[in-house]
């Protein structure tokens, strides 16, 4: 018998009680529900009258877009007027997060073209990336990034729309009240019912608890084993500097023995210098 089904139900619901909508393992589920898919686009973009085909829901959507290069995107969905929505969650501070945000409307623009198309008819693609801290440190919860010219201040409607939203900073608005909700354990909340119910649908199915704590244990064992690889890569590159080993020698050892890349190699090389 394993580990997980050894697991009690008040293991199950301890772990599953601590849980927030801002976790990866929890969101996911919160936002493969239409309803609640549907209710955030509305809010977030303020747009009521949003309505979204409930079969292009994906989370998880992996999208192949050059050669062998792909991105996994956190949850994709198109509305009724073909628009495409990336919406995106991120906790950790060590991510790119607007170069992450331009990677992911390149690959989702180009995946929804077709041989053939004139630019005028280039998808309309939204991504929503939502934080656990205010990482543009400017004391509000969402923010819009739109192509504009420098000199005028004149937007320029190029179909690509950036929103960069936060649980850190609440300006009052509606906006933020929802924010609000994905950094609580227990949620009743009547202005948003699509994600009270299903906040609730998931905290109280056992089957749904067990899936998260699996996939919790697995996302903390792959930080720790990839942690202790960042510790050995940084020790080796240390060590060598210590003892005059060219930079050369350094880069193939690293790629011999931790299965770097020579780009990855000379990253780390600048990195642990």
């Amino acid at each position: 018998m394993s580990d997980y089904e050894r697991r009690t139900d008040e293991e199950v619901a301890e772990l599953v009680a601590g849980l927030k909508g801002i976790s990866d393992v929890f969101f996911e589920r919160l936002i493969n529900d239409p309803g609640v898919c549907e209710e955030f686009l509305q809010t977030v973009l303020e747009m009521p009258r949003l309505r979204i085909k409930p079969e292009t829901l994906v989370p998880q959507k992996s999208i192949k877009f050059i050669a062998n290069r792909s991105v996994r995107v956190d949850a994709y969905i198109e509305d009724e007027t073909d628009r495409s929505f990336n919406i995106e969650v991120q906790r950790a501070n060590d991510c790119d997060h607007i170069r992450r945000a331009r990677y992911n409307a390149s690959a989702i623009t180009i995946y929804k073209s077709e041989p053939g198309d004139e630019f005028k008819d280039v998808q309309e693609v939204y991504v929503i990336y939502l934080t656990e801290d205010d990482f543009l440190k400017e004391g509000r919860t969402i923010y819009h990034a739109e192509m504009v010219i420098r000199e005028t201040g004149k937007a320029l409607e190029d179909g690509l729309h950036e929103v960069f939203v936060n649980t850190q900073s609440d300006d009052g608005s509606k906006i933020a009240r929802l924010m609000a909700l994905f950094e609580k354990t227990e949620v009743d909340d009547p202005e948003f019912p699509n994600f009270t119910r299903r906040f609730n649908e998931v905290k109280n199915d056992r089957e749904e608890g067990e899936a998260m704590c699996r996939e919790v244990e697995a996302y903390a064992e792959k930080r720790a084993a990839k942690a202790a690889a960042e510790a050995a890569i940084k020790q080796v590159i240390q060590t060598c500097f210590k003892h005059n080993i060219s930079e050369k020698k350094i880069i193939v050892d690293l790629m011999v023995d931790h299965h770097l890349t020579e780009d990855e190699a000379k990253a780390a090389i600048e990195k642990y210098r």
